[in-house]
């Protein structure tokens, strides 16, 4: 049983060290992919974790503006409307003193523009002498307010100009010759709005992530579409120079309500546009409180990260070779060596039977494939008074013997001879493709003079022979096994064979 298991090992040990490749190759493949996985899956959950932390934000920001915004509109309500009392108990713009307003309430900034749309009067010296009507959208807008009767308190927005964020309310007056307008720097007004800076928060976001390269904000105008970049300077600003590109990405947003990604691949960078759009209590879009995010997001990080492990899967994978070849080379070294032990006779280092077995197999096929008239032939091998021997010199003496013997019947025999040690002092001779009978004589009778020789031995010279019994194939039989009981049988008739000229016998029947 043991040789067979060890047989098939040595059989398939080729396809045995394959599919345990295979196995690990397998593993460490699907290892490098939870790896892959893993390191994508960092980066999404950064991403989001940067996108909600604006998004946080900017709702925080929002709904903190929302809340002064309310005041702010009840506090502008009232001074306006003070002032148009005012206006309309004295009779005349000359009777507001815009100094006055200013002292009594030094948050704001106060304007007086007339039925040209020119600005008359200011609290802001440099603003006297402004005039709307340059500006058609806006000249129209303040028209209709101008000939209205309603208190118009504007949204608070960042000024293209100076940066600030600022509040504008309007009022006009009873016999509808001016506009009485009031502003209100937010910040500079409010300190705790000082504090409500998305943009700074942005930007310790990407000083935080190395994989955000920048944060942008896209105010929407009132139709929906991108009206400019609000970008941080020396403060806010609107920037209008926008890429077309850009705004056709911003107006698909805002019209989908969904994000949208757009991957830019030779630059490394990722455009994730996500919208923030809030809606006025009659269900239409809140366009004064509603934003585009971008964030760009560099990809060389990840491509990075990725890159090392492929690196690191690949010397994973030349170890794994290399390692298996190792262990291939070891297999095959111990395999051959349990092999060579098995099949070798350690005192001559003759090869055993189970070899004389193939060898006369591969023989027998042969000379049927090649010719009928050629044989092969069998010698049974028996040194004569080897047990004297061993018992006069000792037994490490008798194996100088049998050492010596081997090593004739090597430098003897044939190139495809073959020889082998079948136990105590016999051994067993195949010579295949013998053309004739006198080829086979002019062979057995050159190995049996070899065997005839005196060896030296610890001073002693002790004289060898032996006895040499021929079967012939097919003549004497066909299977192996009775070749060698007849060539046997052989051997003792020319050790019997007392005077005989030769030491030998052929096999005959009777």
């Amino acid at each position: 049983m043991k040789e067979s298991i060890k047989y098939l090992m040595f059989k398939y040990k080729y396809i045995f060290v394959a599919v345990l490749f295979g196995v690990m190759l397998f593993f460490y493949w699907h290892t490098y992919q939870d790896v892959v996985d893993l390191i994508r899956s960092s980066h999404r959950t950064e991403r989001s974790m940067v996108e909600e932390n604006v998004f946080d934000e900017l709702r925080h920001v929002d709904t903190s503006y929302k809340i002064l915004e309310k005041y702010l509109n009840e506090d502008m309500r009232e001074i306006s409307l003070q002032m148009r009392n005012y206006y309309t108990r004295h009779g005349g713009i000359e009777s507001i003193d815009l100094a006055y307003w200013k002292k009594k309430y030094p948050d704001y900034d106060f304007y007086v523009i007339n039925e040209e749309l020119e600005v008359v009067d200011a609290t802001l010296g440099h603003d006297i002498g402004l005039n709307f009507s340059k500006f058609p959208s806006f000249s129209r807008l303040l028209k209709r307010r101008m000939q209205g009767d309603a208190f118009v308190a504007d949204r608070m927005d960042a000024s293209v100009k100076t940066g600030k964020i600022k509040k504008y309310s309007y009022i006009p007056t009873p016999d509808h010759k001016y506009l009485l307008e009031l502003s209100i720097d937010i910040q500079q007004a409010n300190p705790v709005a000082k504090k409500l800076d998305l943009y700074s928060y942005a930007k310790s976001l990407i000083h935080k992530h190395a994989i955000v390269d920048a944060i942008q904000i896209f105010k929407i105008n009132e139709q929906g579409t991108n009206s400019g970049l609000v970008t941080i300077g020396k403060g806010t600003s609107l920037d209008t120079d926008i890429a077309p590109e850009v705004k056709q990405t911003i107006e698909r947003v805002v019209q989908s309500r969904q994000p949208k990604t757009i991957t830019a691949a030779p630059r490394n960078k990722v455009y994730k546009y996500r919208p923030y759009l809030s809606d006025t209590e009659g269900g239409e879009l809140d366009w004064w409180n509603s934003y585009v995010i971008r964030l760009t997001y560099n990809t060389a990080p990840l491509k990075s990260e990725l890159a090392q492990q492929r690196s690191l899967f690949g010397v994973k994978i030349a170890l794994l070779a290399f390692a298996f070849l190792l262990f291939q080379a070891t297999m095959m070294y111990l395999f051959r060596h349990t092999e060579h032990v098995a099949s070798v006779d350690p005192l001559t280092q003759l090869p055993n039977v189970k070899h004389f077995k193939m060898q006369f197999r591969k023989a027998t096929l042969r000379q049927a494939v090649r010719s009928e008239t050629e044989k092969a032939v069998v010698l049974f091998v028996d040194l004569d008074n080897f047990k004297e021997i061993n018992d006069t010199y000792g037994h490490e003496t008798g194996d100088i013997v049998l050492q010596n013997v081997a090593s004739v019947l090597r430098s003897t025999l044939r190139k495809d001879d073959t020889v082998v040690r079948i136990g105590g002092d016999e051994f067993l001779v195949l010579l295949p493709d013998m053309a004739s009978d006198a080829d086979i004589s002019t062979v057995v009778a050159k190995i049996s003079r070899a065997l005839q020789f005196f060896l030296p031995v610890n001073g002693q010279s002790i004289a060898i022979q032996a006895s040499i019994g021929v079967s012939l194939y097919p003549d004497s039989g066909h299977a192996l096994d009775d070749l060698i009981r007849k060539a046997d049988t052989a051997m003792y008739r020319a050790k019997n064979a007392a005077h005989a000229d030769s030491n030998w016998v052929v096999y005959s029947e009777g």
